[in-house]
C-alpha cells in the first residue's frame, strides 16, 4: 500500500513540475496572420503556446471560436473555422477576398487551453484589402462633341452612388452627363473585380478648356464595406489647329542637315485627313513623289499611297528629295480638322538636306560561279571604302596567291557600278578557287553613318570559280568539293 501511495504522489510531483511553468506565465498568442494590408485574403490564422484542443478535433464553430472576427459596417464573408493542429485555428474564406473590407480581429483575455492556461490580456490587430481607387484610362483632349471620359475602379462600385456623387464642372458651370457602366471584364473564364464606367457629355464643349470630374467621398463598393474617397481629375478640351512639330532624320546627330531619305513627320493638335492635307500642301522646290520601290520601304515604311484617306494627327511626307538643297514645305490656310477647326494661316517648314547615306550592294550568296568572264560587280555610293582582299589557289600549283585592292567610288551621291575582274586582278592564278572577302563600313540603312557611332565593319567571304564551260565547283560534305 505504502508502494502504491508513493507512486501515487511522484506522478502529482511529475504533473505539477511540468504545468506549473504553463500556469506561471499564462497562455500566449505565439503569432497571428496575416496583418496589415493585404492584396488578397484567404485564410486568417492565430497560432498558440499550448494545444486548445484535442488531437483530432478539427471542427469548430463561431460561437466557441476563442478567435473572434468582425467586419465594420458589414457581415464576415462566408467561410469556416477549422484547428489545423491542436494550437493553430485558421478560418478559411470559401474563396480568396479581394473587396474592400476591413477584418477586426481579437482572441479575447481569459481565453484557456487544455491545461487550463489562460490568456493574459487580449490579441488585438486587423487587416485591410486594398480601398477603391479611380483613375483615368485616357487624358486625350476631349472632342466638341460626344465627348467621353473612361472612369476606371478597381472594383465594381454602385453605380446610383457613383452616379449621386459624381460633377463634371467647366468654368464654374455644371455639365451634363450620362453614366454607363461597362460590361466586366474576364481573364481566363474568371471575372476581374475591376469596372470601366463611361461618362458621356451629352453637350457641346468650345475648344482649349479645362474640365473637372470629381468624385465626392463616399461612393460605395458592389460588395465590400469600405466606401471609396474624393477623387478630382482635370481635363482639356480639344485644341485650336495648329501645327505642332515638325520632325525629320538629320543624317548625323548635331548635323541640321535632314537625310534626303528621310520621310518629313508633320504633327497636328487634332486628327486631319491625309487627303485634305496633300490639297494643301505646298513645296519649293518642287520634289519628286517616293515610290513603294524608294528608300521609304528601306525606313520600314510601307503605307506610302498618299490618295488614301487616313485621319490621323501624325502625317508622314515622303518625297524623294534632292541632296544638299534647301526645301520649304508650306501648309496652306483653310485646312480643316476632324472637329471642324480651321487652319487659319499659313505654317511652313524649311530644311536642308545633307548627303545621301552610304550604300553598297554585292551579290547574294557565299558560292558564286561566274560565267561572265571573272567580273564580279558592286554598286555603291558614298562608301568611303571597300577593301577587297583576295586568295586563289590554282589548278597544279601548291602555293597561294593573295591580292588586296582597294575599291574607289566616284561622283559624290551617285550610285557607281564597278566591276571587280578576277582575271586582270589575279592573272593566271584565276584559274582554279578564288577566295574573296570584301569589308566595308557598317551601313545601318535606317540612320546612315553617323560620327562617334561607328560600328564594326562589315565583312563578307564568297568562294568563286571561272568557268566557261558551265562547271563550277560546290563546296559539299566534310569539306569536299564536287564539279557541278
Amino acid at each position: 500500500m505504502r508502494t502504491m501511495q508513493r507512486l501515487v504522489l511522484a506522478a502529482f510531483l511529475l504533473v505539477s513540475f511540468f504545468y506549473a511553468p504553463a500556469h506561471a506565465a499564462g497562455l500566449t498568442v505565439i503569432s497571428a496572420q496575416p496583418e496589415g494590408s493585404v492584396k488578397e485574403l484567404s485564410q486568417i490564422v492565430a497560432r498558440f503556446s499550448e494545444p486548445m484542443r484535442p488531437l483530432g478535433a478539427m471542427e469548430e464553430t463561431a460561437q466557441n471560436s476563442p478567435l473572434n472576427i468582425t467586419v465594420p459596417g458589414g457581415a464576415l464573408p462566408p467561410g469556416n473555422f477549422r484547428w489545423l493542429d491542436p494550437s493553430t485555428i485558421v478560418y478559411l474564406f470559401d474563396k480568396p477576398e479581394r473587396a474592400p473590407f476591413t477584418f477586426d480581429l481579437l482572441i479575447p483575455a481569459g481565453t484557456k487551453a487544455l491545461s487550463g492556461a489562460a490568456l493574459n490580456a487580449e490579441k488585438r490587430w486587423n487587416i485591410t484589402l486594398p480601398n477603391v481607387e479611380l483613375s483615368l484610362s485616357d487624358h486625350s483632349p476631349l472632342p466638341p462633341q460626344n465627348a467621353q471620359i473612361n472612369l476606371s475602379a478597381n472594383y465594381a462600385l454602385r453605380l446610383d452612388d457613383l452616379a449621386s456623387a459624381l460633377s463634371l464642372t467647366m468654368g464654374g458651370a455644371t455639365l451634363p452627363f450620362e453614366l454607363i457602366e461597362r460590361p466586366a471584364y474576364s481573364h481566363n473564364g474568371e471575372e476581374q473585380p475591376g469596372r470601366t464606367y463611361a461618362v458621356v457629355i451629352t453637350t457641346a464643349l468650345p475648344p482649349e478648356k479645362s474640365v473637372t470630374l470629381s468624385v465626392k467621398p463616399g461612393v460605395r463598393p458592389a460588395r465590400g464595406t469600405v466606401p471609396a474617397k474624393g477623387f478630382e481629375f482635370s481635363l482639356q478640351t480639344y485644341a485650336h489647329l495648329k501645327v505642332e512639330e515638325w520632325k525629320a532624320e538629320e543624317t548625323y546627330e548635331g548635323s541640321q542637315k535632314i537625310m534626303p531619305e528621310s520621310p518629313v513627320e508633320v504633327a497636328f493638335s487634332n486628327s486631319v485627313s491625309r487627303k485634305a492635307l496633300m490639297d494643301r500642301l505646298l513645296i519649293t522646290p518642287q520634289p519628286q513623289t517616293m515610290t513603294l520601290g524608294g528608300y521609304a520601304a528601306l525606313l520600314g515604311e510601307r503605307d506610302l499611297d498618299e490618295k488614301r484617306d487616313r485621319v490621323s494627327s501624325h502625317h508622314m511626307l515622303f518625297f524623294a528629295w534632292k541632296p544638299n538643297t534647301t526645301y520649304t514645305i508650306a501648309i496652306q490656310p483653310g485646312l480643316k480638322d476632324a472637329y471642324g477647326g480651321v487652319l487659319d494661316k499659313e505654317v511652313s517648314y524649311t530644311f536642308t538636306t545633307g548627303d545621301h547615306m552610304p550604300f553598297i550592294h554585292l551579290p547574294e550568296g557565299q558560292v558564286m560561279e561566274s560565267g561572265l568572264g571573272g567580273v564580279f560587280p558592286i554598286l555603291l555610293r558614298n562608301m568611303p571604302y571597300v577593301k577587297a582582299e583576295f586568295e586563289a589557289a590554282p589548278w597544279g600549283r601548291e602555293k597561294t596567291v593573295k591580292k588586296v585592292l582597294d575599291v574607289k567610288f566616284s561622283g559624290k551621291n551617285q550610285i557607281t557600278r564597278r566591276e571587280l575582274n578576277l582575271r586582270d586582278i589575279l592573272g593566271d592564278a584565276s584559274d582554279g578557287l578564288i577566295s574573296m572577302r570584301l569589308t566595308h563600313p557598317h551601313v545601318d540603312y535606317k540612320y546612315g553613318k553617323r560620327p562617334g557611332k561607328e560600328r564594326e565593319p562589315e565583312t563578307k567571304t564568297y568562294n568563286l570559280q571561272i568557268t566557261d564551260i558551265g562547271l563550277s565547283a560546290r563546296f559539299g560534305r566534310d569539306n569536299g568539293l564536287a564539279w557541278v
